[in-house]
């Protein structure tokens, strides 16, 4: 939760967070495995936001709300709120009267992650049986200490990528040992919705046959439909919420071009990528992206 004076850490994250997100937003900067940001100078609602992997997000400037009624969440600056796989939110980012801007770092935790984590620490799943949707985690000077780690090592570009991964991995256990975060690491109890997102997160520009997932995955077609019914999804839904999460990700934290997000995600016309994103989202890609600072 935040606290009247943030740490020199949070300091510093912030700080970075800012040039970050500048960069990003002029088209500078390399992309950052597991990092994002986001930020934006008017209120934003996101309708169906989906987030196919864990993730942690740090507000660092205005507020955050995910969930709607007394589901909802909110995180003030200097908190902490963890997102679980295959989660679909509404999320409202208000911007800070004081700077006129909202701006936050968010963490993801990919499949391969949390499975070697697990290998890892086998011990520290914990008593959490299925994941909550979204929940706040008790930050602190250790956890901003452990996020400015890896953000360091982010900013040397002479640091190999496997170091920074190491980091994350470091980011994620005090997450977990530390701040109470432990269903980071337990299935939101949707498995197979999990193994095929993290499967088209691999190349979201691909058309996928279900029939080829479903052989990759050991299974027949009519088995993996059969699966996904059970959790209370199907294969063309599935597929939509990879390409849309994908989509929010690169129109929020990206200075790409729309045509080319539209490529990235599987959608041979940026026409039809755009009435996608609205029908999702409530607005069309190119206003929320007028919306960043």
């Amino acid at each position: 939760m935040a606290t009247s004076k943030p740490s020199p850490d949070l300091v510093r994250i912030r700080e970075f967070v800012e040039r970050f997100a500048v960069r990003k937003s002029h088209g500078r900067g390399e992309h950052l495995l597991g990092v994002g940001a986001v930020n934006c100078q008017t209120q934003q609602r996101i309708a169906r936001a989906p987030f196919m992997v864990p993730s942690l997000v740090l507000v660092l400037a205005g507020r955050k709300t995910v969930g709607r009624g007394r589901d909802a969440l909110c995180c003030e600056p200097g908190g902490y709120l963890t997102i679980s796989a295959c989660s679909e939110l509404d999320v409202v980012n208000v911007p800070e009267p004081s700077c006129g801007r909202y701006l936050a770092l968010y963490l993801h935790f990919d499949r391969a992650l949390v499975d070697r984590y697990r290998r890892i620490y086998p011990r520290q799943v914990g008593s959490v049986a299925v994941a909550p949707r979204s929940f706040r985690v008790q930050g602190g000077p250790l956890l901003d200490a452990t996020v400015w780690h890896l953000l360091k090592a982010c900013r040397e570009p002479a640091i190999p990528a496997e170091i920074r991964l190491h980091r994350l991995m470091e980011v994620l256990l005090c997450a977990v040992q530390h701040a109470g975060a432990e269903h980071l690491l337990v299935s939101s109890g949707h498995q197979w919705r999990e193994r095929v997102s993290s499967l088209l997160l691999a190349d979201p520009s691909r058309t996928w046959a279900i029939s080829e997932v479903g052989r990759r995955l050991g299974v027949s077609e009519s088995t993996l439909r059969r699966n996904l019914r059970r959790e209370a999804t199907t294969y063309r839904s599935l597929v939509e919420d990879v390409r849309m999460a994908t989509a929010l990700y690169e129109v929020q934290c990206t200075s790409l071009a729309i045509t080319t997000i539209a490529g990235n995600c599987g959608y041979s016309s940026s026409s039809k990528f755009t009435r996608c994103f609205e029908r999702r989202f409530g607005m069309p890609p190119s206003r929320m992206r007028l919306q960043r600072a």
